[in-house]
């Protein structure tokens, strides 16, 4: 909590339960010490402002081309840094929880609707955040998140638009996607598990 600044603080205690504020605080703060760690700074001494669609950005120190974004849910935080101003997206859920699948997946485009419709009754929440994730990746590493219509691309493959899309491979119980610019120099992707 000592790293975060005012504006986190404020947030961290707006959160109603204490594991959903834990959740935050811990994200923050990784974020914080892997930022310090690649620029040579102190996590505390990391100022971050918003983009005019809310996406956070680096405004100490200067950032040498590093950009990052962070997930979390209910027992995982997800954390990507790129380097070389390559804008980078990535967002983590918990599986298995009941939604309104089919109705909700409406709001996707037509085949990837259809995707979900088409699995078998038992993997259509999974089929559906799966894809929720790689939207929402795509979305965070645009920058304009939710001002970008759900159905105006397409996220079944590993391209979209600008866009390179990877499911990440997580411990069971959980589905994420990152998304980063593709460039002619394709960027690798490494998980880290930290206990």
């Amino acid at each position: 909590m000592r790293w975060l600044d005012g504006n986190e603080r404020e947030r961290a205690d707006k959160f109603v339960r204490e594991a959903d504020r834990r959740c935050f605080v811990e994200a923050h703060a990784l974020l914080r010490w892997s930022l310090g760690l690649c620029l040579g700074v102190a996590p505390k001494a990391i100022a971050f402002a918003q983009s005019s669609h809310g996406k956070p950005e680096l405004t100490y120190p200067e950032a040498l081309g590093i950009t990052f974004n962070l997930s979390h849910t209910d027992g995982l935080i997800a954390l990507a840094l790129a380097g070389a101003n390559r804008q980078v997206g990535i967002d983590v859920e918990r599986s298995g929880r009941a939604t309104q699948t089919l109705q909700l997946a409406r709001n996707f485009c037509p085949r990837e609707t259809a995707y979900v419709a088409r699995m078998p009754r038992d993997q259509q929440t999974d089929a559906f955040l799966r894809l929720w994730t790689r939207k929402e990746a795509a979305h965070k590493a645009d920058g304009r998140g939710l001002s970008l219509p759900l159905d105006t691309f397409e996220v079944l493959g590993d391209r979209c638009g600008p866009w390179a899309i990877s499911d990440l491979e997580l411990a069971p119980g959980y589905v994420g996607a990152v998304a980063w610019e593709a460039r002619l120099d394709n960027l690798p992707v490494e998980v880290h598990e930290i206990e």
